[in-house]
């Protein structure tokens, strides 16, 4: 969806603090955005190959973010329409999702059972270096790819000054209870559907992990199902200029 830069935080920043202050975190802010109009479209273009192998995931992200920079700059902004559609569809694929793989895990209980009594720990690659899988590492890698789950919601304080009163409070209540539930309900059904070893496990698909669990709970409608929900993140580069 739609990221706006409208310049809530750094306006809120320059009441509060000074204006060096603000200015840096200005600067952080848009390169927070970048970070994940990156991640979103890298995502995206990974459940794409699931549908066309032969796609160059770099040439591709590169492709897309290109392609929104150029919507940016001659002017385009962020529907309401287009963004509530999105969101329901992302919404109505998810509980979809949740559904099948809760069924298939309650069907299949013995591997979510295998995978918290037996776990295996990824190896994971860092600054360069490889690190033996373990608990802490698995903790540590986890939680910081698990925050990227939350970003989205320093969006919602640039559009503070949109909002009637009260409204930006009932905004941040609804996503996070959003994001509570279905972070937390994949994450568990995800145990439930794949094993973490194997040609069809966890660590094998690491890259897609949510379209192999629609594969192996549903059949190939399923796997489909995830790269077209993921096509929503394509709109993340979006954004119009900053009031800053």
């Amino acid at each position: 969806m739609a990221i706006s830069l409208n310049g809530g935080s750094y306006n809120a920043l320059l009441n509060t603090t000074s204006k060096r202050f603000a200015a840096i975190v200005a600067c952080l802010s848009i390169l927070c955005y970048a970070a994940m109009a990156v991640v979103s479209t890298t995502t995206t273009v990974n459940n794409m190959t699931l549908i066309a192998p032969s796609l160059h995931v770099v040439l591709c992200t590169v492709g897309v973010l290109a392609a929104f920079a150029i919507l940016m700059l001659i002017g385009i902004k962020e529907s309401a329409i287009v963004a509530t559609t999105l969101f329901v569809f992302h919404v109505a694929t998810l509980t979809l999702l949740s559904l099948i793989c809760l069924v298939y895990t309650i069907q299949h209980s013995d591997i979510i059972i295998d995978n918290f009594t037996h776990a295996t720990y990824p190896t994971v690659g860092f600054i360069g270096a490889s690190l033996e899988g373990s608990f802490g590492s698995a903790l540590f890698f986890g939680f910081g790819a698990a925050m990227l789950g939350v970003t989205g919601f320093e969006t919602s304080a640039n559009f503070i000054e949109e909002q009637q009163p009260g409204v930006f409070r009932k905004t941040m209540r609804n996503m996070w209870s959003i994001m509570s539930l279905f972070n937390i309900l994949l994450a568990v059904v995800n145990f439930g559907v794949l094993k973490m070893d194997g040609p069809d496990g966890i660590k094998e698909n690491k890259y897609y992990v949510l379209a192999q669990t629609g594969l192996i709970a549903a059949g190939t409608w399923a796997q489909w199902l995830v790269p077209s929900m993921y096509l929503r993140s394509c709109a993340a580069p979006s954004s119009r200029p900053t009031s800053a």
